[in-house]
């Protein structure tokens, strides 16, 4: 008998999730079914190992004995240890999901924001991570406003007070076409869409400006033009030069045309601006000037070519807030919108809170990104589409009470046999599940249409250490290429969907 991986979803529960469950050319089974010990934490328990053969795509579950779930860093520990290499484009981890259990610190500690007014917030106390560098004097505004030394279309936008600390607000609004650097002794404004460079109109730019931001620098964009975005277009560069102490903060503020009349300090809000978008000249299954979602759909402008090595920027130590524009339905910007950027780009420290729709899209290309945090977004943390083949290493993803829907959504493209197929490869994720927006059934991951995902080490878990759990399961699989979607060594720790935590495969 054949069994097609629109099935799997069937065969698993039928299996109890065992410790390994990998697909093979027959269809015997082999190993010894055990009988698995409760963990008492009321989620599912997967007894000893196990196969079953299916089509030639894999899925390997690691037993879920003594799992724990850190309350305090949202590390994840089981009784098993990783036992098989990571691919080799990824950083060492010898632990399941985005944190160490053993380190000191969780890597997203002492960076991202803490804040009680966020769904799906972090542990620990409330912190903004500027306001010690602030306060202590590490960050300071300048003597006089100086943004028509920076460029010359720069406006004054008065002056704005940040714990304490009086900045000169520069107000930034229509094309850059000259390399700028946006120094942290000013806040600045963007009045409307900001477009760095002019690749969205034309697939061979004849301005390639490079957009630097200093570390600490805060950059925001006007609730009142919730429109807006920063968007790096083809052949343009940005380069945030965050650090630890100092990440850049992009969100959004109340600007009343002339000064800024909100508290820049408060990054609760959803949906106040569109969000950063990188646009290159990467490879999608969709072809070359591919019409971008994250606009109005009447005047979209475009993005993709044909080099996987392009280079968009980097993006380091930044926090993107209050995002998720959305012109009409599927016409939206996320928190980090990124449109075909190739390998040459770096994303890598960025926590995105609050968007109004996805944490990150891709959207083909071959960007990677490593250090990602998403709290409480509305929609998908991560959103993989057109023939999107870059990485993803260390994410950590927690759905909110009252927002989010999937941990993961990949696809390849409606037109099943368009190529290249995505082929995302995915190590040390953590996705958190919590019930999610009302109108949705929130789930760590759905891979469709011909997608061949790789996941590896990763975790999919209830939210036990917030009460919450996902509502309908750890994995979703309809219509993939099932020879190349490949789980290995991944925890799966649900109480919702069908069977064992699993989502059945309806094909939505």
């Amino acid at each position: 008998m054949n069994i097609s991986m629109k099935n799997i979803l069937q065969v698993l529960p039928a299996l109890a999730l065992a410790g390994t469950v990998a697909c093979g050319d027959d269809e015997n089974n082999s190993g010894t079914s055990g009988n698995g010990n409760g963990n008492g934490n009321g989620n599912m328990t997967m007894p000893s190992f196990q196969q079953q053969a299916l089509d030639g795509g894999q899925l390997r579950a690691v037993s879920n004995d003594g799992f724990a779930l850190d309350p305090d860093t949202l590390a994840v520990s089981v009784t098993a240890s990783p036992s098989i290499p990571l691919p080799g484009q990824f950083d060492s981890a010898d632990y399941f999901g985005a944190v160490d259990p053993d380190a000191a610190e969780a890597f997203w500690q002492g960076w991202v924001p803490v804040d009680s007014r966020f769904d799906g917030n972090l542990p620990g106390d409330e912190f903004h991570p500027l306001e010690a560098e602030i306060m202590a004097g590490d960050i300071t505004g300048a003597d006089t406003n100086a943004c028509a030394t920076l460029n010359a279309d720069f406006q004054d936008g008065g002056s704005v007070t940040v714990f304490g600390e009086d900045f000169p607000v520069c107000v930034v609004s229509g094309r850059l076409t000259e390399s700028v650097t946006l120094p942290n002794n000013h806040v600045f404004v963007l009045d409307g869409s900001v477009n760095v460079g002019d690749g969205e109109t034309d697939a061979d730019p004849t301005v390639n400006p490079v957009l630097t931001i200093s570390a600490g620098t805060q950059v925001y964009a006007a609730e009142s033009a919730s429109g807006s975005a920063l968007r790096i277009t083809r052949g343009a560069e940005i380069d945030v030069q965050g650090n630890r102490a100092q990440p850049v903060i992009f969100a959004a503020v109340a600007f009343d045309g002339t000064s800024i009349t909100g508290d820049p300090t408060d990054l609760s809000g959803r949906g106040d601006w569109g969000g950063v978008i990188l646009q290159g000249e990467g490879v999608t299954n969709d072809g070359v000037d591919v019409a971008s979602e994250a606009a109005p759909p009447e005047n979209p402008p475009l993005f993709g070519g044909t080099d996987n090595a392009d280079d968009s920027g980097s993006i380091v130590y930044a926090i993107i807030a209050e995002t998720g524009f959305a012109f009409q339905e599927g016409s939206e910007v996320q928190g980090l919108t990124v449109e075909a950027a190739g390998s040459g780009t770096n994303l890598d420290w960025i926590a995105i809170i609050g968007s109004n729709d996805d944490c990150v899209e891709f959207f083909g290309g071959a960007a990677s990104i490593s250090h990602l945090v998403c709290v409480g977004v509305n929609d998908d943390a991560l959103d993989l589409d057109l023939g999107y083949v870059g990485s993803i290493q260390f994410a950590l993803i927690r759905i909110g009470d009252s927002n989010g829907e999937r941990g993961i959504e990949s696809d390849s493209n409606s037109t099943f046999d368009a190529l290249p197929r995505s082929a995302p490869v995915i190590s040390n994720i953590t996705v958190l599940g919590n019930p999610g927006r009302m109108d949705a059934s929130s789930q760590g991951a759905l891979h469709r249409e011909g997608i061949e995902p790789q996941v590896w080490r990763s975790v999919f878990t209830d939210d036990t250490a917030n009460g919450g759990a996902f509502e309908n399961g750890c994995i979703d699989i309809d219509n993939t290429l099932e020879p190349g979607l490949v789980h290995e060594e991944v925890v799966y720790n649900c109480s919702g969907g069908e069977g064992n935590g699993l989502a059945s495969a309806d094909d939505n």
